[in-house]
């Protein structure tokens, strides 16, 4: 969704970057603009960019060639206001701490009084459980989450530092289709408070649900969900060797009774 007039949230213009001299690049040419209503579906083969690309947006990498603005900043001047949630999180299940503690610890930084929290992080912390839905699950231990519980209160703890834009690196792995529901459900309603910017190798659910794709292997285009064909998708994994497409119909899986179709 691109209304005329959004003020762009993001904007990336030549990007190129690479992790070594003389290695291919990660990034090529790589031009990009969010805005504050994108719900933005990023998808590619392994190794063409996509967790390079949120690094960058987090500030964590930078670009040799091209400009990063975020939030009309630089990205590490605004690195605060980005909520992210990589796709590896190891939460020990053995430590003592509530889900409130783990939310909490979206605030670090954010204190002066290093790892005590004044009423305003609780408050805050508090604010983001109930935006994901499990403001019920403060007082639980991790051990005692389920994985769908697990990602939400991951999602909770990168939104408790007030953030003003969402980057999602794989948020539905090892989550069931019914608690991926779930999620996505409460994703669409945080989308109404702020841009989304989600990574995922499953292009069906990626096509179904959000509002805009970037397909990415080094280079980016963006296309309208209804555009994202077999066509371009094979284009875009040409590399990998052959591919077969699955599209989600609209209401898989929210809806079992409607199926899911498989197009070669």
């Amino acid at each position: 969704m691109t209304g005329a007039g959004s003020e762009p949230v993001v904007r990336v213009s030549g990007v190129t970057f690479r992790y070594a001299p003389g290695a291919r690049p990660a990034l090529e040419d790589v031009s990009l603009t969010i805005l504050k209503e994108d719900f933005l579906g990023v998808i590619g083969p392994n190794g063409g960019g996509k967790t390079t690309l949120l690094k960058i947006l987090l500030g964590m990498l930078v670009p040799e060639r091209g400009e990063v603005r975020v939030l009309g900043r630089p990205p590490r001047e605004v690195s605060r206001r980005i909520g992210y949630v990589p796709q590896y999180v190891h939460l020990d299940p053995h430590a003592p701490a509530t889900v409130l503690d783990i939310v909490l610890t979206g605030r670090l930084g954010l204190s002066p009084f290093g790892f005590r929290y004044s009423r305003e992080h609780v408050r805050a912390a508090r604010e983001a459980l109930e935006m994901m839905g499990v403001a019920d699950l403060a007082g639980r231990r991790s051990r005692e989450l389920s994985g769908g519980q697990r990602q939400r209160v991951l999602v909770a703890r990168a939104l408790a530092s007030r953030a003003e834009i969402l980057l999602l690196d794989e948020p539905m792995a090892g989550v069931d289709m019914h608690m991926e529901q779930g999620i996505l459900n409460a994703l669409r309603e945080l989308n109404r408070r702020m841009p989304i910017v989600l990574v995922s190798h499953d292009v069906g659910f990626v096509s179904a649900h959000v509002t805009r794709v970037a397909c990415l292997n080094h280079r980016l285009v963006v296309h309208p969900v209804e555009e994202l064909s077999p066509q371009v998708i094979r284009e875009m994994y040409r590399e990998a060797g052959p591919v077969h497409a699955l599209g989600h119909r609209h209401g898989c899986p929210a809806a079992p009774p409607d199926p899911c179709e498989g197009e070669p």
